[in-house]
């Protein structure tokens, strides 16, 4: 299966259980579904600026090698990748702990 595709359906079943839990008022399956966004984006971050994984911006989904990459898709791969990790961060810090 695809890699971008297994990324979109874990997060929307975080989504889904957030919806849950809060309509339902059950704390638990709400920590479930902040515990699976705040992993996912850590997993989508690590990978990108981590590991410079560009193959998630090309059309082809074709990894280029870091020291053949444009300028562009070096810095969008870091930035992005920086957002991720922020926004994992974010989520464990706000709404688990």
């Amino acid at each position: 299966m695809n890699g971008r595709l297994l990324f979109s359906l874990g997060l929307l079943l975080s989504v889904i259980l957030l919806v849950i839990g809060n309509l339902a008022t059950l704390p638990l399956i709400s920590l479930i579904g902040y515990g699976l966004m705040s992993l996912m984006f850590l997993i989508a971050g690590f990978t990108m600026a981590i590991l410079r994984h560009t193959g998630a911006l090309t059309a082809n989904e074709k990894n280029v090698a870091w020291d053949e990459a444009p300028g562009e898709l070096k810095a969008m791969t870091m930035v992005i990748g920086l957002g991720f990790l922020a926004a994992g961060v974010f989520v464990i810090f706000n709404y688990i702990f």
